[in-house]
């Protein structure tokens, strides 16, 4: 059986009347969601510092493992992993 998952809105209006409790309006719950929805999913992730962590991890990672290194041989891995987090 598949699970639905709830739209953005249903999940931030719960959140809104969980906190606040039943007594938030629909209007003060619809104006926490479209707060919540203009944020993007980059600074949701947690911006530049996530993306550089995560980005630093994974280029280390493919540049260590036995079947891959052999491609980061003559490398330069700081401007690999520069350049990846200004495209992100």
């Amino acid at each position: 059986m598949l699970k639905r998952q709830a739209s953005p809105f249903t999940t931030s209006l719960l959140a809104a009347v969980l906190i606040t409790g039943p007594s938030m309006c629909r209007a003060e719950a619809a104006t926490a969601t479209a707060t919540a929805a203009s944020r993007t999913l980059y600074s949701r992730m947690g911006g530049e510092p996530t993306v550089k962590a995560v980005v630093g991890e994974v280029i280390e990672d493919a540049a260590h493992n036995p079947t891959m290194k052999r491609s980061f041989a003559k490398v330069d891995l700081a401007r690999v992993k520069r350049l990846l987090v200004e495209q992100i």
